[in-house]
């Protein structure tokens, strides 16, 4: 089955280049190209010898592989991707900026996710690739990991310093002692003292951490 080599291309540009789009991690680079990525798409740039003429940059891309020549005696750039790309949504184009310009291809991935390298010829970077913009997405935390994060809290909670404060009711007999909220602190630790024959009350609200 034959494939169809993509050489679409834009207009030179200059100035402010391509539209930025949040959502770009960290790819690698060589002596030859450099190269960012998004889970959709993978951005190359090939840096090109000064003074060339406008048309004397090629540039053929393949499902699994991609070829920069200047000039058409030159070694071309590129070689065998490490995954597939879809060769009708991708192009490349020639970026100026005074003295310098530069072959910038935008490949579509066939499948969304990240490349661990460009080519197949290259070492598999040791770190994931790393977000350079906007926020990284986690996965949704699953119910024992949300658990393991509450007892934690709950344990930092009481290992710092008590809130609790004491309350000392004394010296009553034979009463119904009433205690309401607006005359306790919030969380009190009620101890009666020379108390006898007494009934105690908690009125709407109390939370009393222990009565003694």
């Amino acid at each position: 089955r034959r494939v169809r080599a993509s050489r679409r291309r834009v207009h030179h540009l200059t100035g402010p280049q391509m539209l930025h789009i949040p959502g770009q991690y960290s790819g690698g680079e060589t002596a030859e190209y450099r190269w960012t990525q998004t889970k959709a798409e993978l951005e190359v740039r090939v840096p090109l010898p000064a003074g060339l003429a406008d048309g004397s940059v090629t540039c053929e891309i393949l499902p699994r592989s991609f070829a920069v020549r200047a000039g058409e005696e030159a070694v071309a750039v590129g070689g065998e991707l490490a995954a597939v790309v879809v060769v009708d949504d991708s192009l490349w184009s020639v970026e100026r900026d005074g003295s310098r310009a530069e072959a910038v291809l935008s490949l579509r991935k066939a499948v969304a996710e990240l490349w661990p390298r460009l080519l197949a010829s290259d070492a598999e970077e040791a770190a994931e690739p790393r977000l350079l913009d906007g926020l990284e997405r986690k996965a949704p935390t699953d119910k024992n990991e949300l658990l393991r994060q509450a007892k934690e809290r709950a344990k930092g909670a009481l290992d710092g310093p008590s809130k609790a404060v004491q309350h000392v009711v004394e010296g009553r007999s034979g009463e119904r002692i009433a205690l309401n909220a607006s005359g306790l602190p919030p969380l009190p630790v009620i101890t009666l003292r020379k108390c006898t024959d007494c009934e105690v009350v908690l009125g709407e609200g109390v939370a009393a951490v222990k009565l003694l």
